[in-house]
């Protein structure tokens, strides 16, 4: 039996430690969890509560902004109908226009803007409005048209009737012309009616230009 050479053996254990230190070096590190470790978690988690916080914080802080605003944004009617386009001091200035445009076409009218009654053979105004007597019997341009008499221009009718004014057009009384001034879907037109046909009224549009001016300056002043 041969024995191994003294310097064989340890030749052969130097290359074992070595082959132990570079399996040692090799080997992958796994970190310990001490108590640096867990403060480091709970510091993870502490700042993620955090952030969920604040954003739901400020999520909240949006929606109240918003239903604030919504609450608050001040709030104006859109129905520009309910406008008032006359008043009192209006009808003063038509009653002025009228005593002006009448005396340059050799007329005269009885008005209701100072506070007269106007007669149209028979027909009292505007007690004849008000009492109902011509519903149904009003035709503007040949079409039936119910009007509400609104002397201070409130209210939402289609037709609301300001004032009214008759007068003679010739020397002798059987030519009569009535005006109604009228603030149609919020717009000032002047008809007038010199035709009567049983109960029935029947206007048109006055093509007196003067007159149909007189009236929107002054609904528009």
């Amino acid at each position: 039996m041969k024995f191994i050479n003294k310097n064989t053996i340890i030749t052969i254990v130097s290359i074992i430690v070595i082959i132990g230190i570079i399996y040692k070096i090799n080997q992958p590190v796994k970190p310990r969890l001490g108590a640096n470790s867990k403060n480091t978690s709970k510091k993870i988690h502490s700042t993620r509560s955090q952030s969920a916080l604040s954003s739901n914080s400020s999520s909240s802080r949006n929606n109240n902004s918003s239903s604030s605003s919504a609450t608050d944004e001040p709030k104006f009617p859109s129905d520009n109908s309910s406008k008032i386009g006359w008043s009192s001091s209006k009808q003063h200035e038509l009653s002025l226009f009228m005593t002006e445009w009448q005396s340059r076409m050799n007329q005269s009218f009885i008005g209701t803007y100072n506070g007269q009654q106007p007669n149209y053979y028979g027909l009292k105004f505007p007690t004849s409005i008000t009492n109902g007597r011509l519903n149904g019997h009003i035709k503007f341009n040949d079409i039936t048209t119910d009007v509400t008499w609104s002397p201070d221009g409130s209210g939402h009718a289609t037709h609301k009737l300001v004032a009214i004014a008759s007068g003679k057009i010739s020397n002798d009384n059987f030519n009569l012309a009535l005006y109604f001034f009228v603030i149609e879907n919020n717009q000032p037109i002047v008809y007038v009616s010199q035709t009567t046909n049983g109960d029935d009224l029947y206007f048109s549009e006055t093509k007196n230009t003067d007159l149909q001016n007189g009236f929107t300056d002054i609904f528009n002043y």
